[in-house]
């Protein structure tokens, strides 16, 4: 019996560092994705757009988180030793959306100024393409004279 009690243990820690693991590698895609840099407009938009819908992607992770910290807390209350890693692993995922938005407000004011650079390069290039369209508009109404 105590055998069976033991391997029920081993499997139920088994699967909280799995869900750890699964929920830290969510938190890592997230800032992945947040620390993109943008080549362009587009780009920008995508990651702002992104992180405007990350607190709802939050809510869904934490209720996760909540279900494996049970597991941990059930483990402890049993005694069961977890390893250093697993156990920086854990608090890594309970910090985790505290880090998230800590990286959205960093990253919403370097995007802000990414954007603006963006749109003074893209008001150069209207103002180019305007130079140009009436170059060329000039040179065509200059073959209407033949």
């Amino acid at each position: 019996m105590e055998e069976l009690a033991k391997n029920l243990k081993q499997l139920i820690a088994k699967r909280a560092k799995e869900q750890t693991v699964t929920i830290f590698n969510q938190f890592s895609m997230i800032k992945q994705k947040i620390g993109e840099e943008p080549k362009n407009i587009e780009e920008l938009t995508e990651i702002k757009e992104y992180m405007l819908g990350l607190p709802n992607e939050l809510e869904k992770i934490k209720i996760d988180m909540n279900k494996c910290f049970d597991i941990y807390k059930m483990l402890e209350d049993f005694n069961w030793r977890f390893s250093n890693d697993e156990m920086n692993r854990k608090w890594n995922v309970f910090a985790g959306p505290r880090d998230v938005m800590k990286l959205v407000d960093e990253r919403t004011s370097a995007l802000d100024k990414l954007k603006a650079k963006f749109q003074d390069e893209m008001k150069t290039e209207q103002e180019e393409f305007k130079d140009e369209f009436e170059t060329l508009y000039q040179t065509i109404s200059g073959f209407h004279s033949y």
